[in-house]
């Protein structure tokens, strides 16, 4: 495999699996709905409810919906941005405030994953279950490490890519490279 090669399968790696992670979590979310429905259904129709319920919905639903879509959000420029002074400033420093923001967003994600990782492995060791329905509540703390990992690696290798983007106000045509710039999404 070439070096060109290579380094474009890296950037697909991370896409796919961003992308599964994205359809994983949406997936959660309808899961988490039909449980719920379900619960509320038969406490209305049986006056019974579902075992464990508000423990499956807040330690197993929600984390997946949650973790498993960051990625997939950032890949997609889904996440919320109130550009209020970013709008107004030069794209030199619009592209200097990408790349600081980007840097700082990997190392709180990386230092997220390592806390998160020790919180797992801590509640796996320790088996830790919801005190009210016994369900077993560790197996997803692991999603926060994992999913922080893959969220870090989409916002490196849109850095990447970033970076060997012609910088605005080198000569280089900017029409000819915009979807190459900071903050374009990829195909």
């Amino acid at each position: 495999m070439t070096a060109e090669a290579h380094r474009a399968l890296i950037p697909r790696i991370v896409a796919a699996a961003s992308r599964a992670g994205g359809y994983l979590g949406g997936i959660g979310v309808m899961v988490l709905m039909l449980h719920v429905v379900a619960d509320v259904a038969l406490r209305f129709t049986v006056n019974r409810t579902m075992p464990g319920t508000l423990e499956i919905s807040q330690y197993w639903y929600l984390p997946a919906a949650i973790f498993l879509g960051m990625a997939a959000a950032y890949s997609n420029d889904d996440h919320i941005s109130a550009p209020i002074i970013y709008e107004r400033v030069s794209s030199v420093l619009k592209r200097e405030f990408h790349l600081i923001a980007a840097m700082l967003s990997i190392v709180f994600l990386l230092a997220m994953a390592w806390w998160g990782f020790e919180e797992a492995m801590t509640q796996m060791r320790q088996g830790a279950i919801g005190i009210g329905s016994g369900v077993s509540i560790w197996p997803p703390r692991f999603l926060v490490p994992l999913c922080s990992l893959l969220f870090a690696s989409e916002i490196a290798v849109r850095l990447v890519r970033d970076l060997r983007a012609p910088r605005p106000g080198s000569g280089a045509q900017p029409e000819e490279h915009k979807d190459e710039l900071i903050g374009a999404n990829t195909p």
